[in-house]
């Protein structure tokens, strides 16, 4: 993942621009279900919703 990536302020790690905050509600039943998901894949719930919503983009060939 991050291995031999420094972080760097106002720099993106990952994705070509930066993350910004956002806020959400959802029950607390959704919400256990993304911190068990996100700790089996060892990740940031974050960083879960953000690759579970680019998922949906299809990259052209």
């Amino acid at each position: 993942m991050r291995k031999g990536k420094k972080a760097t302020r106002n720099q993106p790690l990952f994705y070509e621009e930066l993350k910004k905050k956002h806020g959400i509600w959802v029950t607390n039943t959704a919400w256990e279900i993304l911190v068990m998901q996100a700790a089996i894949e060892e990740i940031s719930i974050s960083e879960f919703l953000e690759r579970y919503a680019r998922s949906f983009i299809r990259e052209e060939l």
